[in-house]
């Protein structure tokens, strides 16, 4: 049997890289949810084409496809917090802005 690799140089599989992956499969999972379980509503990347062009001229938006939408900015809102807080080069470019601002 093969041993483990317990080399600490293996940059590619660290816990920050495993989470971030974890994260966007759960963000491509929701989005494919919502747009799965309002397919009436809308087509390819949010296009509300079918809701604009239903044969309801009183339709509107239901509240609990609002409460899903915003729930699903909010996950793609801490994914893209949890991108930042990691990147060393945007700490660098903050940092740079901080001192010319100085």
């Amino acid at each position: 049997m093969a041993e483990k690799s317990t080399n600490s140089d293996d940059i590619k599989r660290n816990a920050y890289v495993v989470l971030l992956i974890r994260f966007y499969c759960l963000i491509i999972i929701g989005k494919t949810k919502l747009c799965y379980e309002n397919s009436d509503i809308f087509e390819g990347n949010y296009s509300i084409v079918p809701f604009l062009t239903s044969k309801d001229d009183h339709t509107i938006l239901k509240i609990p496809l609002i409460e899903s939408m915003l729930d699903f900015l909010d996950s793609c809102s801490k994914f893209h917090d949890s991108v930042q807080k990691h990147s060393y080069l945007v700490d660098i470019q903050r940092t740079m802005i901080l001192s010319i601002v100085d």
